[in-house]
């Protein structure tokens, strides 16, 4: 008895593999076959058309008589022009149109017959059913599924089997007719998301339902991202994904054929590179500009331009900031010697690039290997392409557009289908999209060979053949299961309206999916276990830190618990030009108030100038990708600096108090400043920018280079602890002086339009300029120092109209003063010691912050919706208020 031959696409194998099974109630089957038709017609008649890198050949034909195609030549170099040349020489095999029957109307029409008639004597798949043709076969032992391609000229080799005594293959299904239903969602993500939660909440068997994606290749990445999000298994009849070994292959190629930064990036990032400090290496050679040549030599660079500056006691504290590239410097030469090593040369740089990927993890994955075969297979066939420089972009393009299949056995589970890959009838099946747009989704040739073309060719098929043979192939979705569900969304993602294919009734009654949505926030308290914590955060019993690493805490423990607990930290590389402001613009007050006391903001400009040069001169190499940038730079902070050191001289000139520190560190090893709740120890460690002294009165001011406001409610809740621990440091340093203010200061440049002029309507009109006073009073307020004033001193801003809230006099306005600084800062941070002991790190981000999760490195790991809470750590009652409001620089919220 002749072996059975059912013919069907591979995602149908599995199923019709087990139907067979359990109709003929055995564990094994030996006299069935089943093969994807191609397969069988090419073993059939022992011939397989030589279509392999059939787009290359054709380019390299029509670029030899490109001269003779003034019109399209220049397009021969676009991957999608050929593939349109390709598919029409297919269809003139496969519907045997002699050459002879081509249009040749004018001009474009000539060039069109003529690019045919160079490649009509290339290959095409349809060479197949040219010789099936010339045989004398039997095909009664051969049953076939009738697909739905979506190619009319497909159809063909299912005509030939007929011809020949094959059979339609009749998989038993109920003839019962569907129940059918329909259902809308205000978009497509809504409708897909909505689909996923009825299959879950109805416990649907998943291998008894279908989802059919109408505009599948808009709808399926969604989907993937949502049932990832589910849990929900499913596997796809169509779906193919870009494949890593592709990627990383072409970007070899360009690594080693150009020579230029982007190259030598994409190369460091590909898929098949794997080191950890793979990242420091693509950060590294983003940030200086290395080229493909400079990856292949030894990285000396920060080395040997930092090196002496960090070695110089007079500027290893300006550059010190600097030290995180020496750091991303030595991890990235570890890399790139891993890089280098990985690399296996051969005679040219295509089989240096297999050779390097020969070996890499692709060797064990299965589809990424296939992908593999592809390349060396192109290679193989394609010769004298390889050894042509000029072709390089030609054999790459080629090569991109091999893409790996994901997973096509459909048995036994959820599948998801397009309208061309037909499925055997199920229990439950959802139709989604089916707009007018996606349904049925005939679509009429266009491109280079369009309708009015193919029209006049008598053998092309009409196109109301070709709509007939569409909607017959789309026609299998109203029997594609005992329950069907159509759906489409009623408007697009920019808002408008969309209308629902018209040959689905149903859809006209359409009710709303039940979608659900969970819009009620909840708050996840965790809690270690009191004898982790202390290990966990102080292993010693002692905790060291910066005021920045403390106050994350206050903010959202967990956050706290994930960055110092954990030890997680996000890889970050500091814009230029922000690292280089806030570095130089403090350098330059240091230096300043270091060398000149009190005068220090009346020097001439081309003092400021020098330093400023003096700065960026050493380190404008560095940076070889942002000359321009810092050049801007440069010019920009000199003109900031002019514009805060002319108002810093106003301001000295109306104060007798003198700068005495800049640059005050305090730390563990020196000016200790330490709190302890008995079983852990905080060591805080700071800079303060400037102390002031006059007699026994000090002044704090901080430098920054952003605006910056005190709130006392945002103090209270610790989350802005600089000024108040910078009193508590100056108070412990000089027991002796009393503090009479601290504020900050914004060196960020301020721009004020004020009116330049005034109409003044008498009985003359005229103009009135107002001068520049009133420009440099509104200036001014805008510069004035922001935070805390606690004693009245006359001494300490004679006019009072350089601080926020000072009065003339040195008068505090509605001033709050603190009645106890040092209880107050060891109260705050006792409570963070006693928190961090208990193991306190719930997820409880302060709901006055909205930033807390909007800019959190670990919002991907954490949950987002939340009950938000007004503090972590309870309000406090340290500022005692003389009068009852606000003097404009403390908001209690």
């Amino acid at each position: 008895m002749a072996q059975q031959i059912i013919l069907a696409d591979g995602y149908l194998h599995g199923t019709i593999y087990r139907q067979l099974l359990q109709l003929h109630d055995t564990n094994a089957l030996t006299d069935v076959r089943v093969l994807p038709l191609r397969i069988y017609l090419q073993q059939l008649a022992q011939f397989e058309p030589e279509t392999a890198n059939l787009a290359a050949r054709i380019k390299a034909v029509l670029e030899e008589h490109k001269e003779e195609f003034p019109i399209f030549f220049s397009m021969f170099d676009y991957p999608d022009f050929i593939r349109q040349v390709q598919s029409f020489h297919e269809d003139m095999t496969a519907y045997q149109i002699p050459l002879s029957s081509l249009p040749e109307n004018d001009a474009t029409q000539k060039e069109l017959k003529q690019i045919q008639q160079y490649i009509q004597d290339l290959p095409a798949s349809f060479d197949l059913l040219t010789e099936l043709h010339s045989m004398n076969i039997d095909c009664s032992n051969v049953k076939y599924v009738s697909s739905a391609y979506g190619n009319y000229a497909d159809t063909l080799y299912e005509d030939w089997l007929k011809s020949h005594n094959a059979q339609e293959y009749d998989y038993p299904v109920t003839l019962n007719l569907p129940m059918v239903s329909a259902k809308k969602a205000l978009n497509a993500r809504t409708e897909l998301e909505a689909c996923i939660q009825e299959i879950i909440t109805r416990n649907l068997p998943l291998d008894e339902t279908t989802v059919v994606l109408c505009n599948y290749e808009q709808q399926y990445p969604v989907w993937k991202r949502l049932c990832k999000q589910y849990g929900l298994p499913y596997v796809t009849t169509c779906g193919t994904t870009d494949s890593s070994v592709v990627l990383s292959y072409c970007n070899l190629v360009r690594f080693l054929t150009e020579n230029s930064n982007t190259a030598a990036y994409e190369a460091v990032c590909s898929p098949w590179f794997h080191h950890p400090y793979k990242r420091e290496l693509a950060e590294y050679i983003f940030q200086f500009y290395f080229t493909s040549k400079e990856l292949l030599q030894p990285f000396t660079h920060c080395r040997t331009i930092l090196s002496p500056l960090l070695n110089n006691p007079d500027t290893k504290d300006t550059y010190r900031n600097f030290n995180i590239y020496l750091d991303l410097e030595q991890k990235a030469e570890q890399a790139r010697q891993a890089f280098t090593e990985s690399l296996v040369y051969g005679e040219n740089v295509y089989e240096t690039a297999y050779n390097t990927l020969a070996d890499s993890i692709y060797k064990n994955n299965e589809t990424e290997r296939q992908a593999f075969y592809d390349i060396k297979e192109y290679l193989e066939n394609n010769p004298d392409l390889l050894h042509d420089e000029t072709r390089t972009e030609t054999v790459l393009s080629h090569i991109r557009s091999i893409r790996i299949a994901e997973n096509h056995n459909t048995y036994g589970c959820l599948c998801v289908t397009d309208l061309s890959h037909k499925m055997f009838k199920r229990q439950y099946a959802y139709v989604l999209s089916l707009t007018q747009k996606n349904y049925p989704g005939f679509t009429a040739q266009s491109g280079i060979y369009e309708e009015t073309w193919c029209a006049e060719i008598p053998q092309y098929p009409s196109k109301r053949k070709r709509h007939e043979k569409h909607m017959e192939d789309v026609s299998w979705i109203g029997q594609c299961a005992n329950e069907i569900t159509y759906s489409y969304p009623t408007n697009g993602f920019d808002g408008k309206a969309i209308e629902p294919t018209p040959m689905i009734s149903e859809l006209k009654h359409a009710e709303p999916w039940n979608f659900i949505q969970n819009d009620r926030p909840f708050r996840l308290d965790f809690r270690l276990q009191p004898k982790i914590a202390p290990v966990l955060f102080a292993p010693d019993g002692e905790l060291s830190g910066s005021i920045s690493s403390i106050e994350p805490w206050f903010a959202c423990p967990f956050r706290y618990f994930l960055q110092s607990g954990l030890k997680i930290e996000e890889n970050e590389y500091p814009q230029i030009e922000t690292r280089i402001m806030g570095t130089v613009q403090h350098a330059i007050m240091e230096y300043l108030v270091k060398t000149y006391g009190k005068e220090y903001a009346s020097q001439d400009i081309s003092v400021l100038a020098s330093l400023i040069a003096d700065y960026f001169d050493p380190i404008l190499p560095l940076f070889r990708r942002f000359q321009g940038l810092l050049k801007i730079t440069r010019e920009r902070l000199n003109e900031v600096m002019q514009e805060v050191l002319n108002y810093l001289q106003d301001m000295e000139n109306d104060t007798e108090y003198k700068p005495a520190h800049t640059e005050l560190r305090f730390g563990k090893n020196k000016n200790d400043i330490s709190f302890s709740n008995g079983q852990i120890t905080l060591h805080l460690r700071g800079i303060i920018d400037r102390l002031d002294l006059r007699n026994d009165n000090f002044r704090i001011i901080d430098y920054k280079s952003s605006a910056h406001a005190l709130s006392v409610a945002d103090v209270n809740k610790g989350l802005k602890l600089q000024l108040l621990t910078y009193l508590y440091t100056a108070m412990v340093l000089y027991p002796e002086k009393t503090p009479v203010g601290a504020y900050y200061f914004s060196m960020k440049p301020v721009h004020v339009s004020p009116d330049p002029c005034k109409l003044v309507r008498k009985k003359e009109r005229y103009i009135d300029n107002t001068g520049d006073d009133a420009f440099f009073q509104e200036y001014r307020k805008s510069h004035q120092l922001q935070g805390w004033s606690f004693e009245e001193d006359p001494l300490l801003d004679f006019e009072g109209k350089h601080i926020v809230g000072l009065g003339k006099g040195g008068k505090p306005g509605k001033s709050q003063k603190p009645m106890h600084v040092r209880e107050w800062a060891e109260d705050i941070y006792t409570t963070f010691l006693n928190n961090i002991t208990e193991g306190n790190i719930g997820c409880t981000p302060v709901s006055q912050t909205p930033s807390t999760c909007t800019y959190c490195p670990y919002s991907a790991i954490c949950r987002k919706q939340m009950i938000p809470t007004d503090s972590n750590i309870g309000q406090r009652n340290y500022f005692m208020k003389e009068d009852e409001g606000d003097n404009g620089n403390e908001v209690d919220e």
